[in-house]
């Protein structure tokens, strides 16, 4: 076997030697990255080749720092602050050394950090699972004694000076035992002279002195392709490899890979690797979701996300149920979730709703821990084992679905991890840091199939290591974060530099990487597209370094840049100079007129009448019949669920506080009585029904809220006993009938006189929109509760009925001997705003029997 291996190479194809190029492809001559060649060394020799999950190994790490941390180490205030994190840290630094050559032995003067880490590295215990460092390290070992060789022979792309130590310890131990290494020698004849991009291959070659700015003509073999967005810039891409052949085109296929296969797929070309779709890709929401609800307050969007799941553990109709509920009241244990689970418990027709509601319980009902005060770790390992044992219960129908499995993989590792850590309890930031540890290191969750006949791609520039005749650069951004700055002190380096560590130059691992990037333009023979965008998925990228360096060493002017950059828009218009490359050809097609509107619907078959009034349902009947007709009739609605906006839910919370304290009969006493009852009692209304806002960052609106309703509270019960009035009843059900309909709907409060005269007050939340309807006489609410009420006492005219405004703290109405001290709003009498609505109702009801729907 002779590999050819490379820095570079572990992740994707690799355009390497002749006997690699596509309809030419020889057995024993595959192309490595360090992943793969350990592993396949691993093989050869019986080695134990896993890795553990990262997380354990910093995890364990943790445990062995935990038990020392006291004697004042250089780590110990980072590490009390932030144990994970700084845990990760020292643990990198070990690895770093083990990778250098490092086998535990003392390292004289090299400062504390030195000393800290060999302490951690002898307590041996707990055990530090195995990763990439300690791997390699044991390779080298089992080599230094290899007698026969594995290989015939081994090609790398780079020298191996720019291995790590150990990989050049493992090179030698292997070249010692008969495997022969050389050095590959790329052989690019580059482009044919006289074009733009030959010009260029000479200035970034050195074969042309940079003085001698090159002549940019504008041929098209080399064009640099710019998009505002990542999507933009893949159509393009797509447009221009289009009529290319898949033997003669590659593609250096960096940063976000969806959006490419996405425009490959749309101008029907073989994908690179699309990634699949899967109905189990929501089961790795799973885990997170029940973490952060095992802390009190429980977030309702965690619930709601949790409910609304495609495949979860409340899917189907307990699902749908439960997410209406906590819609209408944002909190567990309200009134309406209350009635979903009643609903649920004399459901017949649910053989396992005792089961279910047991579920309920355990997943969202069981009390949590306080955020900051943390959780026990025995009940965060044992929600992590719920969740595995949901996830493993659905594994039998999908046995083969990456999504589902890498769930149950990030629920094993997350509780090796919490079992490792040294601590008893753990906060809410603790806990959402290991989750990200574990999701992070868990690798791709996804399946991304190649389709046969695709054009060849490589994952980075330093990957093409072979001619073609177009090379596409996907794409051609500033990817990379900023170096960071080297870890070890000048101390530090040289006691490792005594000790016999060699550590990597990252001078001359980017020297390298800049050459890699100058010799993926000089693979082309004919033609380089530079693909960049502005930006990717919301974050703004720069151009690659590469291009800088080419407009500097070939002086590129304004006049020359123009010629070789084309923008996405212009190619998608067809407007460019016909020596372009390869223009999409679009043809205009004439407009087509819309539709005209129509004033009224016929839906050709009988529709059965009114026989049910609500308000909504009167408002969208009067307002625009085709409206109630899909509405009531029809059955139509938006679907999903969605949390009430913030005044909607003041107001439902205001209407909520009047019933509890009407009900304990705190309207009787004194106004700071009633204070102190409101006050405490929405503390336990918070929790309850509007728990969105005990989330963080709510504190002002919560404060703001609580004195509104508190003082409206106040101001209802003086505007009551002003106008000598008592609550007699708080959501009064209506029980009347209009025609043939039945009237539908609750009366926020009915209140009476000593005399025994009724009246009606309406809550609400503001306090315009209603002045306004009781000055044009549309207060079509209040007329219909008005009626119902009356009829329901068989009175001839309508009671006197007034709204109250808990943001204001004001009670206003129609002139009415009744409700004296409110404030006086001019405008109809409920009573002719009762008539006019049934005048439209009886010619809504006379188009409905006919079948004619206006709009």
């Amino acid at each position: 076997m002779r590999p050819f291996v490379g820095l570079d190479f572990d992740g994707g194809a690799c355009a390497g030697p002749g006997a690699l190029s596509i309809g030419r492809v020889s057995l024993g001559q595959p192309v490595w990255g360090p992943i793969q060649l350990l592993r396949d060394l691993e093989l050869r020799l019986g080695l134990v080749g896993k890795s553990e999950p990262e997380v354990l190994r910093v995890a364990r790490w943790q445990a062995r720092m935990a038990a020392v941390t006291e004697r004042g180490r250089y780590y110990s205030r980072s590490f009390d602050v932030d144990p994970l994190g700084t845990a990760e840290a020292v643990l990198r630094l070990r690895d770093a050394l083990v990778e250098a050559g490092w086998e535990g032995q003392p390292l004289m003067d090299g400062g504390s950090r030195l000393i800290a880490v060999q302490e951690l590295e002898q307590l041996g215990h707990p055990a530090l699972p195995l990763g990439m460092a300690d791997r390699l390290a044991a390779m080298d070992r089992t080599l230094a004694v290899a007698s026969r060789p594995l290989y015939d022979e081994v090609s790398l792309a780079e020298s191996s000076e720019l291995w790590p130590a150990r990989w050049q310890s493992i090179f030698c131990s292997l070249e010692r035992a008969g495997t022969r290494f050389t050095r590959f020698a790329v052989r690019l004849p580059g482009a044919a002279p006289g074009s733009d991009l030959a010009a260029i291959q000479a200035v970034l070659s050195g074969t042309q002195q940079p003085s001698e700015a090159p002549a940019i003509r504008g041929d098209g073999s080399l064009i640099h392709v710019t998009a505002e967005t990542g999507w933009e810039a893949a159509c393009a891409t797509a447009a221009i490899v289009a009529p290319l052949s898949p033997e003669d085109t590659v593609v250096i296929r960096g940063g976000e890979h969806a959006a490419l296969d996405g425009a490959f797929l749309a101008h029907g070309l073989r994908t690179q690797g699309l990634t699949s779709a899967t109905p189990w890709r929501s089961a790795v929401q799973v885990l997170p979701l029940a973490l952060e609800l095992s802390f009190e307050p429980k977030d309702p969007y965690h619930v709601l996300e949790l409910l609304t799941l495609p495949v979860g553990p409340f899917q189907g109709w307990v699902g749908h149920e439960l997410a209406r509920a906590l819609a209408e009241a944002p909190g567990i244990g309200g009134r309406p979730w209350e009635s979903a689970k009643a609903k649920l418990r004399a459901d017949d027709s649910r053989p396992d709703r005792t089961r279910t509601l047991s579920v309920l319980q355990e997943w969202l009902e069981t009390r949590g821990a306080d955020p900051t005060e943390g959780a026990p770790k025995p009940v965060l390992l044992a929600v992590v084992a719920r969740v595995r044992t949901w996830i493993l219960s659905r594994i039998a129908s999908a046995p083969d679905d990456i999504p589902l499995l890498s769930a149950a993989q990030h629920c094993s590792a997350l509780s090796a991890a919490l079992s490792s850590d040294p601590r008893q309890t753990l906060t809410l930031a603790e806990v959402r840091k290991l989750r990200a540890s574990v999701l992070s290191a868990s690798g791709s969750v996804e399946v991304a199939p190649e389709q046969a006949g695709r054009v060849e791609h490589v994952t980075s520039a330093a990957a093409m290591q072979a001619p073609r005749r177009v090379v596409v650069w996907w794409s051609f951004n500033d990817h990379a974060a900023p170096s960071p700055r080297p870890p070890w002190r000048k101390p530090e380096l040289l006691a490792l530099s005594r000790a016999g560590l060699v550590l990597p130059d990252p001078q001359r691992r980017l020297v390298e990487r800049a050459a890699a990037a100058r010799r993926a333009l000089a693979c082309a023979t004919e033609r380089v597209v530079l693909v960049s965008a502005s930006s990717v998925a919301g974050t703004s990228l720069g151009t690659h370094p590469l291009w800088d360096e080419i407009v500097a060493r070939a002086g590129l002017d304004e006049r020359a840049l123009s010629r070789l950059t084309v923008s996405s828009t212009r190619l998608r218009d067809g407007t460019l100079e016909p020596r372009a490359p390869h223009s999409p050809a679009l043809t205009n097609r004439p407009g087509v007129e819309l539709p005209g509107g129509r004033t009224e619907w016929s839906p050709g078959c009988a529709i059965s009448p009114i026989d049910h009034l609500s308000f909504q349902s009167l408002d969208a009947l009067l307002r625009c019949p085709l409206r109630w007709v899909l509405r009531y009739r029809a059955g139509t609605h938006s679907g999903g669920h969605a949390l009430s906006p913030l005044f909607q839910l003041n107001g439902k919370l205001g209407h909520r506080l009047v019933e509890e304290l009407h009900q304990r009969g705190a309207f009787d006493g004194e106004d700071v009585e009633l204070a102190n009852q409101a006050t405490a009692l929405l503390v336990e209304l918070y929790e309850r029904e509007a728990a969105l806002l005990l989330r963080p960052g709510m504190a002002f609106e919560r404060t703001q809220l609580e004195r509104q309703l508190v003082n409206s509270v106040v101001e209802l019960s003086r505007a009551l006993r002003a106008a000598r009035l008592r609550i007699l009843v708080v959501e009064h059900p209506l029980d009347a009938t209009h025609g043939t309909a039945q009237i539908a709907g609750r009366i926020d409060l009915v209140v009476e006189q000593d005399g025994g005269e009724q009246a009606i007050i309406d809550m609400k939340w503001g306090i315009a929109a209603y002045r306004d309807q009781l000055r044009s006489g549309h207060a079509l609410q209040l007329a219909l509760y008005a009626f119902a009420h009356a009829t329901k006492r068989a009175q001839a005219s309508l009671p006197s009925a007034a709204y109250f405004s808990l943001k204001q703290g004001k009670l206003f109405s129609l002139s009415s001997p009744i409700f004296d001290g409110a404030e006086l709003v001019i405008g109809p009498r409920l009573d002719d705003t009762w008539h006019r609505a049934t005048l439209s109702l009886s010619r809504a009801s006379t188009a409905i029997a006919a079948g004619r729907f206006p709009v």
